[in-house]
């Protein structure tokens, strides 16, 4: 069974390093201030319509999902959370999904 464990981070730890730095990377969407203490806005540079806003934790535990604000810039309140790193997934009303890490210190 350890060896199950030890797998499983490795394959994790691949993910996560993956996903930091292969999806986090672009210019249409703002998430600012980053490093935080909680409370960040998301903006989308292209006056696209954001659809929904899902935070995750890094090990993938919904913390907060915003449905249809229907707006190009939202402001997201994570200060009942625990400090640490999360992944934002934008969906924007054109399709696009987008991926951010949030720095919440």
């Amino acid at each position: 069974m350890g060896n199950e464990y030890e797998t499983s981070y490795k394959i994790t730890g691949f993910f996560i390093s993956y996903r930091l730095r292969n999806e986090f990377k672009n210019d249409n969407v703002q998430l600012f201030p980053n490093p935080n203490s909680g409370i960040f806005t998301i903006q989308s540079n292209d006056e696209i319509l954001i659809e929904s806003i899902i935070v995750n934790s890094i090990t993938n535990n919904r913390l907060i999902k915003i449905i249809k604000p229907q707006a190009t810039s939202v402001k997201v309140d994570l200060y009942k959370e625990d400090s640490g790193i999360y992944i934002a997934e934008i969906k924007f009303r054109d399709g696009t999904t987008i991926n951010k890490k949030i720095e919440w210190f």
